[in-house]
């Protein structure tokens, strides 16, 4: 097991590694273009914080898609569980301002979740299906960059970086990802066949802990920044990005069918863990009051809800 270790912790660090090339190279290009904080979360850093969880699901989509699916099943979970309740813990009086993120670009989230749910279960229309949710994603980048933001939200201070070493950033860091994501992936599966893990298991924890870790990491910073939009935006365009981007591509690979306790109750979470992205929305919309002891609660259920769904996970 000591190599598939090896694999599996070097493979994280890289695929870390790539994916802050990637960040630092997204922000930039956000300075560069006056964009605010909210909407490079919600497309610029979940783009580069979801290009782990990409590479990893393409490059197990023919040979193991139960890891495929755990992996984007499982960063989902783990982006709402883990990474927002880990920021409600210590928000301490500061405010999740998620009112800019609307019903209009969760819904196309939801609806997407809804029709994985379906489809993996009964694959006949998989290739539609998969069209439909990389046309909802679509819907999702022209509805961020349509909203109007304020002022005071712009990121400053346009960077002096040329475009061209920009440029030079992202291929670099989307090249680490892609031989990164080939060594985490075989150290997963090394790791999880001795521990006679099941594939669909091995990628909803292993697999999904290890690529979501730069969305964890990104959203702490921007936290502590004082971003707090960033940190809702990077979460809800991270888990689209899963679902929608490399769930609609991994779908127009793959043509099995889903049926089994462990993949349904995968799907379940996910559809579960979407919809909770939409209670700081009827918190805002009915105007329930927001205190300090709220969002410690509701960082602690959400921690406690993951372990449980792991330790669930594992029996099946």
């Amino acid at each position: 097991m000591g190599m598939h270790l090896f694999y599996l912790m070097a493979g994280t660090v890289a695929m870390m590694v790539g994916a802050d090339y990637s960040v630092r190279a997204s922000l930039k290009l956000a300075q560069r273009w006056g964009w605010p904080d909210w909407v490079a979360g919600m497309l610029l850093l979940a783009l580069g914080t979801s290009l782990p969880e990409m590479f990893v699901s393409l490059s197990s989509v023919s040979e193991h898609p139960g890891v495929s699916l755990g992996n984007l099943m499982g960063s989902n979970a783990f982006n709402v569980a883990i990474v927002l309740g880990a920021c409600l813990l210590f928000i301490g009086e500061k405010k999740f301002n998620v009112a800019k993120i609307g019903w209009s670009l969760l819904c196309p989230l939801l609806v997407g979740s809804v029709f994985v749910f379906l489809w993996f279960q009964y694959p006949p229309s998989t290739f539609y299906s998969s069209i439909l949710l990389i046309v909802l994603y679509a819907w999702v980048v022209g509805k961020s960059i349509k909203t109007k933001a304020e002022v005071d939200d712009v990121l400053k201070e346009a960077p002096k970086t040329s475009t061209a070493s920009v440029g030079l950033m992202c291929l670099g860091g989307f090249t680490l990802l892609a031989v990164a994501s080939h060594y985490f992936l075989e150290g997963a599966l090394g790791v999880a066949e001795e521990l006679a893990w099941k594939d669909g298991f091995a990628g909803f924890l292993l697999a999904a802990v290890g690529t979501s870790l730069p969305e964890l990491f990104t959203s702490l910073y921007a936290f502590k920044q004082g971003r707090t939009q960033a940190v809702f935006g990077n979460v809800v365009g991270s888990n689209a990005f899963n679902l929608l981007i490399t769930g609609g591509i991994v779908g127009l690979f793959t043509h099995q069918v889903f049926d089994d306790e462990n993949s349904q109750f995968m799907l379940f979470v996910n559809l579960g863990a979407t919809a909770l992205l939409i209670a700081p929305l009827l918190i805002i919309k009915l105007r329930i009051p927001i205190s300090k002891s709220l969002h410690t609660l509701a960082g602690l259920m959400l921690l406690v809800c993951y372990v449980l769904v792991i330790k669930h996970a594992h029996t099946l």
